[in-house]
C-alpha cells in the first residue's frame, strides 16, 4: 500500500472503516467474496469494529503495546508518528493469524483513528 493511501485512511476515519468492513467480511485467506448484499452504514460497521477489538482485546494488547510505545518515544510530528504507527501495527498484525482475517493496514488505522489504541494500551 502506497503512502497515500494509509495517509488517506487516516485523514478519513469512515473510508478506513468501509475497507476494514470489506476485508473483514471477504478476507484474503476465503474464496468467497462479497455479492451484492446491503453495506451497513458506517455506526453498524463501528459497532462491528468494536466487537471484533473486544474479542480480540488480550490478544491485540500483547502484540502492539510494547510496540506502540517504542514508537511514541522515538517519533513526535504527527505524520510521522502516524505513518511510524500505521507499519508497526500492520506489521504486527501481519505476523499473526489475524492476517488472514483483516486488512491490516485498514486495521491499523482504524484502531488509531477510533482511538481504541489508546483504551488498549491505557490497560497494561
Amino acid at each position: 500500500m502506497a503512502d497515500e493511501d494509509f495517509k488517506t485512511l487516516i485523514e478519513d476515519p469512515d473510508e478506513a472503516l468501509l475497507q476494514w468492513y470489506q476485508g473483514f467480511m471477504a478476507p484474503a485467506s476465503d474464496d468467497n467474496v462479497l455479492t451484492g448484499g446491503p453495506i451497513p452504514t458506517i455506526g453498524q460497521i463501528g459497532q462491528i469494529f468494536d466487537q471484533w477489538f473486544e474479542r480480540r482485546r488480550d490478544e491485540l494488547r500483547r502484540l502492539l503495546c510494547d510496540k506502540i510505545n517504542y514508537v511514541k518515544l522515538t517519533d513526535n510530528k504527527r505524520e510521522t508518528l502516524e505513518v511510524s504507527m500505521v507499519a508497526v501495527i500492520s506489521a504486527a498484525l501481519l505476523s499473526t493469524h489475524l492476517a488472514g482475517q483483516i486488512d491490516p493496514v485498514a486495521t491499523a488505522a482504524v484502531l488509531l483513528t477510533r482511538r481504541s489504541l489508546d483504551r488498549l494500551c491505557a490497560e497494561s
